[in-house]
C-alpha cells in the first residue's frame, strides 16, 4: 500500500498482516542514497509532526501501543539529501536508490508475500 503521508491513518494499514515492510526517507547523515534497514526500535518518536504529519516514529510508537498481535515491521529507507521544505521529485541519489529498493522489494510480490 501506499500509505503516502497518512499519519496516524496509515495505523489501519498494520491490520490483519503477519509481516510489514515499511519504505521511508530516512535523515540526512551525510550520504545521500544510502539504503539501510534501521532496527524499528531506533525509530525514535518525533518530538514535533514532521512537515507532511506524523511521522514513522510516531506510528511505530501508536502501533506497539495498539491492543492484540503485531505484525513484524522491517524498514527499508535511503538517506535524504537534506532537510528542506517539501519538494516534488527526488534528488538523483535518492532516486537510483529507490529503484535499487524496488529490486530488493520485487521478490515479494512474485512469489506471493505481498
Amino acid at each position: 500500500f501506499d500509505a503516502g503521508t497518512a499519519g496516524p491513518a496509515a495505523l489501519a494499514l498494520f491490520e490483519d498482516c503477519d509481516e510489514a515492510i515499511v519504505v521511508d526517507a530516512l535523515a540526512p547523515a551525510g550520504t545521500p542514497g544510502r539504503i539501510a534497514q534501521p532496527c524499528v526500535d531506533s525509530i525514535v518518536s518525533e518530538s514535533v509532526p514532521a512537515p507532511h504529519g506524523m511521522g514513522l516514529g510516531y506510528v511505530l510508537q501508536a502501533l506497539a501501543a495498539l491492543p492484540g498481535p503485531k505484525p513484524r515491521v522491517t524498514i527499508v529507507g535511503a538517506q535524504a539529501e537534506s532537510h528542506r521544505p517539501f519538494q516534488p521529485g527526488l534528488s538523483p541519489a535518492v532516486a537510483q536508490a529507490a529503484r535499487e529498493v524496488a529490486s530488493l522489494l520485487a521478490p515479494y510480490f512474485d512469489d506471493g508475500h505481498g
